[in-house]
């Protein structure tokens, strides 16, 4: 379990930089001999970056509004399973049925 833990960790600390190295190695966008105007490729990038942007965005926005006095607080806060959540994917999943949970809460 733990391999997998620090493999999907690392590839995500590497994504931003492959990203980076792609931005950076750009050379625009052609079909053939034509190459697209700038205008062209900056509204494809915004409509890439439209989507993109909100995972990063909302991710700082939570760990910024979390209570907590230091950063490794917010994001153990965050990043534990919500028990109301469990409990509901435990019924829709068949593992325990409402009555069990009831009388275990």
């Amino acid at each position: 379990m733990f391999k997998r833990r620090a493999f999907s960790s690392l590839f995500c600390a590497l994504s931003p930089g492959v990203f980076l190295f792609s931005v950076i190695q750009w050379s625009g966008v052609s079909y053939g001999s034509y190459q697209y105007p700038g205008w062209a490729e900056f509204c494809g990038w915004v409509l890439a970056l439209a989507s993109m942007l909100w995972i990063p965005g909302v991710a700082i926005y939570k760990i910024v509004k979390t209570p907590g006095t230091s950063l490794f607080q917010r994001l153990r806060f965050l990043l534990r399973p919500d028990d109301d959540e469990m409990k509901t994917i435990q019924v829709r999943e068949g593992l325990t049925t409402q009555t069990e949970l009831e009388t275990l809460s």
